[in-house]
């Protein structure tokens, strides 16, 4: 791959440009919607927990309200306590899976 410097004003991006395309886009969540919530895994030698096999995500959550812009209050859809307030980058957005069992 042989990459051409260009003179001009988009010369110091052009690197850059294609990898922009491929960022994902935030969604705009709705309340009821049943969101995964990011986790922090650590490690630690006296329990020997290793973070490295930890769930990524915990969950999921429904949407309760929407206090600002980019935070969204969740709570446990089977028992509706409130989990908390978070931010946006630490939400994922649940596809329920079918819920027909098939049976052979």
């Amino acid at each position: 791959m042989k990459f051409t410097i260009k003179s001009g004003k988009n010369s110091n991006n052009w690197p850059k440009s294609g990898s922009d395309n491929k960022r994902a886009t935030s969604h705009n969540l709705e309340i009821d919607d049943w969101v995964l919530l990011r986790n922090k895994p650590t490690s630690s030698t006296e329990d020997k927990i290793c973070g490295k096999f930890l769930p990524l995500y915990s969950g999921p959550y429904v949407v309760i309200a929407k206090p600002h812009p980019n935070t969204y209050q969740l709570a446990n859809p089977v028992i509706k306590e409130v989990r908390g307030v978070f931010n946006m980058s630490n939400l994922k957005l649940y596809h329920k899976g079918s819920t027909d069992s098939k049976e052979q």
